[in-house]
């Protein structure tokens, strides 16, 4: 066994997405690696009985792309995702024999899970498509449509007329949206029939178990000038009409219908604390009256979401209807686990759960732990487990502390060390967000740091969610200021514990930890080196340019750019980058839109502008969150160099 190298990556996979059977008796989920041929990631499904006994089997083998497994109600069938015609469709696969057979094809490409009729006749997704006729969105003043065909379509300019025009991951829409679209199972592969047309997108499926209805979440309705949030909506499948039926206030997620039909559970918040941060809840809609109640509100965890791991192919993190109660994932004080209403816990230990599912009285679910990657498990049984290459691998546990943040305030941190009595070189790792949270999940980037001689130290500043909606407010309005106060007192914490030289610290962070990094190095000069990922150094430029940035700097931010332009300048690193003396590595995806490349940019120029040491790296292609393996090797390798170069030089 060796502890974790860069080079290690190409050889590990990841399982996820656990799918039970409605009988409870088998377990589809996906398995994710890195094919060495083309050095881009593969996924394929895989099927395990629930108990257990036997090992997995491999479903399958064509296209480079099978994931998203869905059971149908009968249970002799799975519907996925795939690739294997080139182009994303729905399949099908008969478990009890024969090859898997396309049902849809054309122009919709299918995003997220399918959903089932109850019959098993029929699936229902979302999907993408574009609504006008001609290749222009026409406007007021806009020119006639080039009837002679001399506008290349490669070429033809993009033309914007709606606030969320664009989207991190997915690039600039326009006139492009998803929409819903029915398609019924035949011989052949057949054109989905859209059922839904509107000028806004549609997720997030679920058909009533009566077979009439299917609830769905729409974003982006109304005035395209402003961002809004999300509505539920009911299409009558005998009508083809849908009809709004609640809408929460902030944003909502994830509908799953009760046996009866008369009630839907979902993720939502009400933005009673601002977009983006209000805590989300499981909130239960009687379709009779059309009225919600947050079955969580005294819970005051943030439901829907597992604690942060960069190692994970995720799977389903809505509620579940059990006839114990709904069932539902939340992350609570580091850590994430399943509960049923109204917070009653049913897992147990430090660990992450992600996706999940149930059925036949069973519960399958995917954990991992700081050192152990994501396990299926069924009532708390492990069923499959990774590649044999993870037995390999010396992971380091992480050790966790309490300390007292700024103001007293209590918080969680984490320290892992490598081999040795050290003292160590420590590297401090700052979440995104900020609204995230780490916890007791594996991260590959800490055990690469381990594996290169680092302790490394992360906390829960205030912020983070899974302690509650005044902790996570806390933050608002105050980037940079008590919350870096956190983050120096958890250091100084972790210090304390013994085995790290406090001569040899560096910071690194990637989103609002890359906005962090950018600020402590503007703060203080205790760090030999820092690496800032995908960060924020202008919060009056990141407000025009994100794809998010106008609801998003509208709770996080003290103020809008017309409105309170000293206010922003004042919390943005690069206001005071004249005070930076810390070597800086600032690494950034060029398609980046959640925070622009020019974030970067920006930061670089006046780093070098001003003599100091700083490097920017360019990765093409890449969004907010890294895709290709070549790039995630490169990003890690690069920061172990920088890190190694300024703390152990003579």
């Amino acid at each position: 066994m060796h502890p974790l190298q860069p080079k290690d990556l190409f050889q590990l996979d990841r399982i996820g997405d656990p799918q039970i059977s409605p009988n409870g008796e088998w377990v589809a989920y996906v398995r994710q690696w890195i094919a060495p041929e083309t050095c881009t990631f593969r996924s394929d499904l895989w099927l395990v009985p629930a108990d257990g006994s036997t090992p997995s089997r491999r479903l399958t083998t064509a296209g480079t792309r099978n994931l998203s497994p869905c059971w149908s109600p009968d249970g002799t069938r799975l519907a996925f995702l795939s690739n294997r015609d080139g182009k994303t469709q729905v399949w099908v696969l008969d478990l009890v024999g024969g090859e898997a057979r396309q049902v849809t094809r054309g122009g919709a490409e299918p995003t997220g899970h399918v959903a089932w009729s109850p019959d098993s006749a029929q699936v229902v997704f979302a999907g993408w498509t574009r609504l006008a006729e001609c290749d222009e969105i026409s406007y007021p003043g806009a020119p006639a449509p080039d009837s002679e065909g001399i506008s290349e379509q490669k070429a033809r300019p993009r033309v914007v007329v709606r606030l969320d025009h664009k989207k991190d991951g997915t690039g600039h829409y326009g006139d492009r949206f998803r929409q819903l679209y029915i398609c019924r199972l035949g011989e052949k592969p057949a054109e989905p029939v859209r059922t839904v047309t509107m000028e806004a997108h549609c997720d997030a499926p679920a058909w009533s178990p009566d077979g009439r209805y299917v609830a769905f979440v729409v974003t982006g309705e109304g005035d395209r000038h402003f961002f809004s949030g999300s509505s539920l909506y009911l299409l009558d499948v005998a009508t083809g009409k849908a009809r709004p039926v609640w809408q929460p206030g902030g944003y909502c997620s994830s509908p799953a219908w009760s046996p009866d039909s008369k009630r839907l559970a979902l993720v939502a918040d009400n933005a009673a604390a601002g977009p983006y941060c209000t805590t989300d809840g499981l909130w239960e809609l009687d379709l009779a009256s059309e009225q919600a109640v947050n079955l969580t509100a005294a819970f005051d965890r943030e439901v829907g979401e597992a604690i942060s791991s960069d190692w994970r192919h995720g799977g389903h993190t809505g509620p579940v209807w059990t006839p114990a109660g709904w069932l539902f994932l939340a992350r609570s004080e580091g850590e994430s686990h399943l509960f049923l209403t109204p917070g009653v816990l049913k897992t147990h230990g430090p660990m992450a759960v992600g996706g999940y599912s149930a059925g036949g009285g069973r519960l399958a679910y995917q954990a991992s732990q700081p050192a152990e990657p994501d396990l299926i498990y069924v009532d708390g049984r492990v069923v499959a487990r990774p590649d044999k290459a993870w037995d390999e691998m010396a992971l380091a546990p992480a050790r966790r502390f309490r300390f007292a943040g700024e103001g007293g305030m209590p918080m969680d941190g984490w320290a892992m060390f490598p081999e040795g009595d050290g003292p160590h070189p420590a590297a401090l790792c700052i979440h995104g967000g900020p609204h995230n949270a780490y916890g007791e999940a594996l991260q590959i980037q800490f055990q690469l740091l381990v594996g290169a001689g680092y302790a490394v130290v992360f906390v829960n500043p205030r912020g983070s969610q899974g302690y509650g909606q005044a902790f996570a407010s806390a933050v608002c309005g105050d980037w940079g200021g008590a919350d870096y106060q956190d983050l120096m007192r958890g250091l100084d914490a972790a210090i304390a514990m013994g085995g790290i030289d406090p001569e040899r610290l560096v910071a690194t962070g990637w989103s609002y930890g890359g906005y962090m990094t950018n600020r402590i190095v503007t703060e203080t000069r205790r760090f030999k080196a820092a690496v800032s990922g995908a960060c924020i150094a202008n919060l009056h430029s990141f407000h025009g340019t994100s794809d998010i940035g106008d609801p998003f700097l509208a709770t996080q931010a003290p103020g809008l750019p017309w409105a309170e332009p000293s206010a922003l300048l004042a919390r943005s690193p690069l206001q005071a980058v004249e005070r930076v003396e810390t070597p800086v590595l600032l690494l950034h995806g060029e398609d980046d839109l959640r925070c622009p490349i020019s974030q970067s940019e920006e930061f670089y120029v006046a780093l070098k502008r001003l003599g100091k040491e700083a490097v920017l790296v360019r990765y093409p292609g890449e969004s907010h969150s890294f895709s290709q393996p070549l790039h995630i090797y490169d990003r890690h390798r690069r920061t172990i160099a920088w890190f190694d170069h300024y703390t152990r030089r003579t």
